[in-house]
């Protein structure tokens, strides 16, 4: 018997191998397909949980710092608050913002502290209350809620932020928020 004779040449033996392979190589193929399309499916889940996360934060924040731009921009409902409110306004978004601290940058909280030191006037001592850098005018012309013991509670004239100042502060401190929070690049 020759080596043409046998029944298993190297062309039968390709052929068998190749019925074979093929669909070895599909289910190889399947397999990897199917490992990909569930690590795009958990990238997925995990972007859609991390910006749920990061809006719930934002949604905290957002009132508060919504009734100080009110305050001091004199828009909105602005002349319901009393000093009382936005005093405990500020007081919640720090509580929050230091909670959070650790996903803000350096820079943010940087930002958000100048936020802070232009809209009111802190340290002034123990057992002493924070200021408001506000217009007192304002407030004790248009308030609906005003009394006159409220005037201890803003800076001098001196010591007031205009709205200018205010705004760019605020705005710089919300640009950089947005960014930590991934919805601005």
């Amino acid at each position: 018997m020759t080596v043409s004779d046998t029944p298993w040449n190297s062309l039968e033996i390709a052929k068998l191998v190749a019925n074979f392979a093929i669909p070895a190589v599909l289910l190889m193929l399947g397999i990897l397909v199917s490992r990909i399309e569930k690590k795009f499916e958990q990238r997925l889940d995990q972007r859609e949980f991390s910006r749920s996360w990061k809006k719930d934060i934002y949604d905290e924040i957002a009132p508060d710092l919504n009734l100080l731009f009110c305050t001091f921009n004199y828009v909105g409902p602005w002349r319901e608050y009393n000093p009382e409110s936005i005093i405990d306004a500020k007081r919640r978004i720090e509580e929050k913002i230091f909670a959070y601290s650790p996903i803000f940058t350096a820079a943010t909280m940087k930002k958000f502290n100048d936020l802070m030191a232009g809209a009111f006037e802190t340290g002034r001592g123990r057992g002493t209350t924070l200021l408001i850098r506000s217009n007192f005018d304002m407030f004790a012309e248009s308030s609906a809620v005003w009394k006159e013991e409220y005037q201890e509670m803003f800076v001098k004239e001196s010591k007031r932020i205009t709205r200018k100042e205010f705004n760019a502060l605020y705005d710089d401190f919300r640009e950089a928020l947005f960014k930590d929070l991934g919805f601005l690049s």
